[in-house]
């Protein structure tokens, strides 16, 4: 399915493509459904349906993936597919940070730095910076530089 999307090894399909990964997804693979939400979130190969989206990274969300974390707390963040809940969103990156994800990692700085539904906590935002940027998180580097 990703060969279709970006036309690697086999002529450009975004519509076969999808459709490739949207069998994955329906077997359950957990990273076929973040992929197949991704793709309603952005209407490549797919007509663009938020909500739909939301449904596919909660089911990956569901089997402990942390990029889906990642995904529903932006979601939450930017009230896309969903009310917009700035306490969700940070839940939702928490839960991601924690299992790894550098976007989430990289988000939870921000709410700490900025004191988003937290606390501002300067020392848990760095934290929280350098184990995205060291997971090569750009976002997050560019942070940590302009914070020193």
């Amino acid at each position: 399915g990703r060969c279709y999307l970006d036309g690697k090894g086999v002529v450009l399909d975004p519509s076969r493509g999808a459709s490739l990964i949207q069998k994955s997804a329906a077997e359950g693979y957990a990273p076929a459904q973040v992929d197949l939400g991704s793709l309603y979130w952005e209407g490549r190969g797919v007509s663009r349906d938020e909500e739909k989206a939301v449904e596919y990274f909660r089911k990956a969300a569901g089997k402990n993936l942390p990029e889906a974390f990642y995904l529903l707390g932006r979601a939450y963040e930017e009230g896309r597919g969903v009310p917009k809940d700035g306490k969700l969103s940070l839940e939702w990156y928490l839960r991601g940070a924690e299992g790894g994800d550098p976007r989430a990692q990289s988000s939870l700085g921000v709410y700490y730095f900025y004191g988003r539904n937290v606390g501002g906590n300067r020392m848990e935002a760095e934290r929280w910076f350098r184990k995205a940027a060291d997971q090569g998180d750009g976002e997050a580097k560019k942070f940590l530089q302009s914070y020193y």
